[in-house]
């Protein structure tokens, strides 16, 4: 969006590096990362595998921690927040969708919607409305009270995605959203997520399949822990 240099930066990752320690000594994943996604950004970080893709989504997701450089998601800098602090800021700042749709079988959709809502302390009332309205938005009303295995892949996809907004959060991180879906159902969770974008939500969609990154309008090209290129859909 040529406009984007003018909103808030909601998530900045500036000389990120992330080492594993092996037998033979540290492993290098990321070398150096420096990223800024502004507020109502749809980028897509695409990869081949052991790229570092995943590494860096941890990284953005304040679910693993850098081995040097500084993560700031609404001007919070997570490198300086204790376990629970990065907790806290993780489930109000950032919702989650995986490839694997990881709802609890024992729960209907709006339960596994709503249970972001327990954690941070919301009223039983106030979850189930937002938790309604949300699987309203993704087209999924009619299946309210039914648990994941009445639901098709597509459908708990889209459980998890308006689990992924109940929290209002900054940012949505998405991983190979549709790496587990027929090409129908995953068109629809492409759209599905075009939709949002152009509701004003903020999204990165981390892939190695460029059919899914072209609904991005930024790409971020990634190889050997490295950002190598920086492009944009024309059109967008």
């Amino acid at each position: 969006m040529s406009s984007s240099n003018k909103k808030q930066a909601v998530l900045q990752l500036e000389k990120v590096t992330k080492s594993y320690s092996l037998a033979g000594g540290e492993y290098p994943v990321l070398k150096g990362i420096n990223l800024t996604i502004h507020q109502g950004g749809f980028l897509a970080v695409i990869g081949p595998s052991g790229s570092g893709k995943s590494t860096l989504m941890h990284i953005m997701g304040l679910l693993d921690v850098p081995t040097r450089g500084k993560v700031v998601i609404n001007g919070a800098q997570a490198n300086r927040l204790s376990d629970d602090q990065l907790a806290k800021l993780r489930n109000k700042e950032i919702g989650f969708v995986f490839q694997q749709f990881f709802l609890l079988n024992y729960l209907s959709a709006v339960d596994n919607v709503a249970l972001p809502l327990i954690y941070a302390g919301v009223p039983l009332a106030e979850r189930r409305r937002r938790a309604v309205e949300l699987l309203k938005k993704v087209g999924l009303g009619h299946r309210l009270n039914h648990h994941p295995n009445q639901l098709s892949g597509g459908q708990q996809q889209r459980v998890a995605i308006a689990r992924a907004l109940v929290n209002k959060p900054a940012i949505i991180l998405a991983d190979e959203p549709t790496g587990n879906l027929d090409s129908a159902s995953g068109q629809q969770v492409l759209d599905l997520f075009i939709k949002l974008h152009t509701q004003g939500h903020t999204i990165v969609l981390v892939t190695h399949d460029l059919n899914v990154a072209k609904v991005a309008h930024k790409h971020i090209h990634l190889k050997d822990g490295k950002i190598i290129k920086v492009s944009y859909q024309r059109g967008k």
